[in-house]
């Protein structure tokens, strides 16, 4: 039988839910501002109302029972829902607001360019956009939506891919003009000045300029050469400075290219291995903000 909602344990679910997504009692007081013997007795109290244990406890460690596996992820949700309600019936002006995580090289590059569009398709909804480069779980951000540089495969979330991802060489027009003569085939470029993505010398599959070498079959080049930026938006922003040759991902540059503020040097494009996807909790995919973003998201593309 169901309980009325003033007699639901609020505390104890509260204490559970942070407990379970950390599988951590002293995490979850540090998130709480509680102490872990706080929480300790929270779900002990929980325990005892329903008659089951939540936790299958020992010495330094806990993990979920089957009974608080069954409660967890549900529980998450219900306190996400509420959060967004609170959230809602707290705007001001009438205007709701979707936050969005995105990779920062993506959100500076690709998303801050085109969002004016979005806002003027739909007024009613505001874009918060959080720039992460971190994965996006929704446990326990205020995030709505992510987009993500990466495999697929975000497991317990809705994920579409919205692009696939090649890379190639770009430069400043005016350092085209400095060098023109020199290059020209992608041979040449084994003595250009080289900008680097650190996060393409570190992860397999990603493009980086040893692959592009081989890609367009150039022999034992130098292609450490130059300075490296830890993210590709850094990389390209020295490109732009006239700094050198950047290996850019093809939707980061898509806006400098247009508007000729970057050149592409070459037609050969390296397949990268992560493409761009839009992720979001499974319950969140019919929200109407969420479908309007999606929807927006694909027309861009």
């Amino acid at each position: 039988m169901s309980l009325p909602f003033r007699k639901l344990p609020l505390s104890g679910l509260r204490a559970f839910e942070a407990a379970a997504r950390h599988l951590s009692f002293a995490a979850a007081a540090h998130e709480l501002g509680v102490t872990p013997a706080a929480i300790s007795y929270q779900i002990k109290t929980l325990e005892d109302r329903i008659g089951r244990q939540l936790f299958v406890r020992r010495n330094r460690a806990v993990s979920l029972s089957s009974a608080g596996e069954k409660l967890a992820a549900p529980l998450t949700d219900l306190f996400s829902q509420i959060a967004r309600l609170m959230a809602e019936v707290s705007m001001r002006g009438g205007v709701a607001t979707l936050e969005v995580t995105a990779m920062p090289s993506f959100a500076a590059k690709w998303l801050a360019p085109r969002l004016a569009r979005f806002g003027m398709a739909h007024p009613e909804c505001r874009i918060r956009v959080v720039a992460s480069d971190e994965l996006a779980g929704f446990d326990h951000t205020s995030s709505d939506v992510g987009l993500r540089y990466g495999p697929g495969g975000y497991k317990g979330l809705h994920a579409e891919k919205l692009m696939d991802v090649t890379a190639f060489p770009v430069c400043s027009r005016a350092f085209m003009q400095e060098h023109a003569k020199r290059w020209r085939s992608p041979a040449d470029l084994a003595c250009a000045p080289l900008l680097h993505d650190e996060t393409s010398l570190i992860r397999p599959g990603l493009p980086n300029w040893g692959l592009w070498f081989e890609f367009v079959g150039v022999r034992n080049p130098d292609a450490n050469r130059g300075p490296v930026f830890d993210s590709a938006h850094l990389a390209i922003e020295a490109a732009l400075a006239g700094q050198g040759v950047a290996l850019a991902l093809g939707p980061l540059v898509q806006h400098d290219l247009k508007t000729r503020r970057l050149v592409r040097l070459f037609e050969a494009e390296l397949p990268s291995a992560f493409s761009f996807w839009f992720v979001c909790r499974p319950s969140r995919v019919k929200d109407p903000r969420v479908a309007q973003f999606r929807d927006w998201l694909h027309s861009e593309i």
